[in-house]
């Protein structure tokens, strides 16, 4: 009977090791507990935990330095209660009521990112590829730009990507958390950004506008989100650019 007990506690121990998702470390690393994998949330976009703001700005990333305040719009989902995300006490994953065809371990294993096992982890990314990022307004922008016209090519985008590590099996460094000022993200031009359809980004863009309109008024923008899974999404932003250019 014994025998049987501890063959059972064998196996009991066996699946229950392969199931967690973090394996907590003690509280000596900064970074805070292990991690099976590198991303440990996955977002939908909902507009009920959508973030905006607008600044100007001097931006910095490992790609790329402004050395002038540039308008800046910043844009995001938060994560939700019921995202398809672990939550923060090692327990199991849980479902997001919206969507319960991915569950958090399918999603990491798609994206080839299930043996991390290593602190400093990159947080939540977007669980569909961007398809396309766009942004107009309703006023003249300048000379190229009419009302209703993408802004596209005077945007930058900064943004973080957990795709160069996680593809590098954990081995690219100049990718890694821990070690390299990547964790100040990437800046590019929106439509290299596009042309990319990247995966595994962070929840948060920020849009660069290279130059202010030509007439210090008050826009209000549309902001374009579309992702891999078909979802388009329109987000207002009234900006009055004369009050924050002073």
């Amino acid at each position: 009977m014994k025998k049987y007990i501890f063959l059972i506690s064998i196996i009991f121990g066996l699946y229950s090791c392969e199931e967690k998702i973090y394996e907590p470390i003690g509280p000596l690393d900064p970074w805070g507990p292990v991690s099976k994998t590198f991303v440990t949330a996955y977002l939908y976009p909902d507009m009920n935990y959508l973030d905006v703001l607008y600044f100007m700005d001097i931006e910095e990333a490992d790609s790329i330095k402004f050395n002038e305040p540039k308008l800046s719009i910043l844009f995001g989902f938060s994560i939700p209660e019921d995202s398809v995300v672990r939550d923060r006490l090692f327990k199991d994953e849980f479902w997001y009521s919206k969507y319960k065809a991915n569950t958090f371990k399918e999603l990491s294993k798609k994206n080839g990112d299930t043996s991390y096992y290593e602190s400093g982890v990159f947080g939540g990314c977007m669980a569909d590829p961007i398809e396309f990022l766009g942004i107009v307004s309703d006023k003249d922008y300048d000379a190229a730009h009419p009302a209703g016209t993408l802004l596209n090519d005077i945007i930058y985008v900064k943004f973080r990507s957990a795709t160069e590590f996680v593809a590098s099996s954990y081995k690219d460094r100049r990718y890694d958390i821990k070690s390299h000022p990547y964790r100040l993200g990437f800046i590019e031009p929106l439509t290299i950004f596009n042309s990319k359809k990247r995966n595994l980004v962070d929840s948060y863009f920020k849009f660069i506008f290279e130059h202010l309109p030509e007439k210090m008024e008050t826009h209000n923008f549309t902001i374009f989100y579309n992702d891999a899974a078909g979802r388009r999404i329109e987000i207002p932003v009234t900006v009055p650019i004369s009050e924050i250019a002073k």
